[in-house]
């Protein structure tokens, strides 16, 4: 009983909602005129097919926010076969809570002030899964007596204006977050998600080559699963390894609608499978000089080829993915060059600097010593006259890496310009027991002759160490104390190993020459 009083009661309503509109159409100064009649007459089914011919949303609701009357697109769009398979149902019952809840609440409010709200901007995910913006208008019904019956309103789709304003707000964000100098995993982070909210259905990657070309690395891909992520993770690049793998390989775009059937995919079906992916379109991500710095890759979980919209958009992230990694990496390369030497790649004075205190204040901490060793080559000059400045980039190239690999590597050396270099020592190797065998062996080492072309050059060197905190107790004077224990070798005849003594000390065999 109490369903069949509400129908009457939406039926009535119905009624009065078509009478309504009925007359506000009424007043349009263009009438139409059917057979001899002046008279043009709405009904129920003339409504329906009215509506029916309008693209926008156009519909009616009651009180209850139930739909009274509608266009069939409304339905379709939605999943239903036509308008009257939703006519009494409410929000509720066609949506997600979320989008359930706003358009009641908006509508109350509307029926509740008797007043319209216009260009609403709505958000709808279809029946096929896509994602729309809708522009919405709702106005209050009024019965003779001036009380609020129901409301009429007209969504129009703005889809493509709303996707257009959103691509341009991501590439401002991803521009402005490569001019703060924001990280670049958020950088590309936020790329990724800007393209993702382009398209529907489809998941955005980004993976970096590696130095060595060789190798393609995860670098963010926010909505794919995280084990598909690590499962590619240095997957090699190749004329025949998947999309991304092949992109970076060819240098051009490769998109694969089919991955189960594709000769690129046959060596990961198993793990596609795993995931559901169905197509993968890479695009690589080159810097200004055609160089292959990693892929822009969108995945669906549909069998089906790139639109000329979503191939444009793959391109256009890529670009931007590139600005991004170039960016970072001139950035890492200028933070490198301020902290080392650019020819042997060993820490410059000023990062020297700083790893001395710390290597001071951990003496201060455990008693352990800290020795300095300087080490500069003898006659270097000769070897840039008689040979030309690439030899002698040569030699001290080869001198650095000596110096690098003895003990381990357990030491810091660094190269304080020109043929200098100091070490610092630590461990047992500081010990002055020890030091002097230790400087033996790495004078042994770049003493070594060097190839250059045919010729075999020999070097020879001059060494001097001091140690802390035995021969001094800051580190001005145990650089000064070092440096100088380094010119009493060369005092000596050069190729010389010396340890600084302190006055009190037994000076005999602070120096020994050494034999070529």
């Amino acid at each position: 009983m109490e369903a069949d009083k509400k129908l009457n009661a939406s039926n009535l309503l119905q009624k009065d909602a078509m009478v309504s509109i009925s007359r506000q159409l009424s007043t349009l100064n263009s009438v139409s005129e059917f057979s001899d009649t002046n008279h043009l007459v709405f009904t129920h089914e003339w409504l329906q097919i009215l509506v029916n011919h309008v693209s926008d949303y156009v519909f009616v609701k009651d009180r209850h926010s139930r739909f009274v009357i509608g266009n069939d697109r409304i339905a379709t769009d939605i999943g239903y076969s036509g308008i009257s398979d939703i006519l009494g149902k409410t929000d509720w019952d066609l949506h997600s809570p979320e989008v359930a809840r706003k358009f009641f609440e908006d509508e109350q409010t509307i029926m509740e002030q008797g007043k319209p709200l216009t260009n609403s901007e709505e958000t709808l995910i279809l029946a096929n899964g896509k994602k729309c913006w809708f522009a919405a208008s709702k106005h209050p019904i009024f019965d003779e007596s001036g009380q609020v019956v129901g409301i009429v309103g007209a969504s129009r789709d703005i889809t493509q204006r709303k996707r257009a304003e959103l691509l341009q707000q991501g590439q401002n964000k991803v521009l402005q977050e490569i001019a703060t100098g924001a990280p670049i995993e958020t950088v590309l982070k936020t790329l990724v998600l800007s393209i993702e909210d382009q398209l529907d259905g489809v998941f955005g990657s980004v993976m970096l080559l590696d130095e060595a070309g060789q190798r393609l690395y995860s670098s963010v891909a926010p909505n794919l699963p995280v084990e598909y992520s690590k499962a590619i993770d240095g997957i090699m690049i190749g004329p025949v390894c998947g999309s991304c793998g092949t992109a970076a390989h060819q240098r051009q775009n490769v998109f694969v609608d089919d991955l189960y059937n594709s000769d690129l995919w046959a060596h990961y079906v198993d793990l596609i499978k795993e995931f559901e992916m169905k197509s993968c379109w890479s695009v690589p991500i080159c810097a200004t000089n055609s160089e292959v710095l990693g892929t822009f890759g969108l995945y669906s979980n549909e069998s089906r080829k790139a639109s000329k919209h979503e191939i444009k958009i793959a391109e256009e992230a890529a670009r931007l993915a590139s600005i991004a990694v170039e960016r970072d990496r001139a950035e890492q390369r200028i933070r490198y060059l301020a902290h080392h030497d650019p020819l042997t790649g060993l820490p410059n004075r000023q990062e020297f600097d700083a790893k001395l205190d710390l290597e001071l204040q951990h003496s201060d901490k455990t008693g352990e010593p800290v020795a300095i060793v300087f080490v500069d080559m003898d006659n270097f000059k000769f070897v840039n006259d008689s040979f030309g400045h690439e030899a002698g980039d040569q030699v001290l190239t080869m001198v650095a890496d000596r110096i690098r690999n003895t003990g381990n590597g357990n030491h810091q050396a660094v190269r304080f310009g020109g043929d200098e270099f100091v070490v610092i020592v630590g461990g047992q190797d500081a010990q002055k027991s020890n030091l002097k065998r230790w400087m033996d062996t790495l004078h042994s080492e770049i003493t070594k002759a060097i190839k250059y072309g045919d010729a075999s050059l020999k070097v020879t060197c001059s060494m001097g160490a001091a140690v802390f905190p035995d021969d001094a107790d800051d580190a001005e004077t145990l650089l000064r104390n070092a440096d100088g224990a380094m010119y009493k070798a060369k005092a000596l005849g050069r190729d010389n190993v010396v340890l600084h003594q302190i006055a009190r000390s037994d000076t005999s065999g602070v120096g020994r020459k050494k034999t070529a």
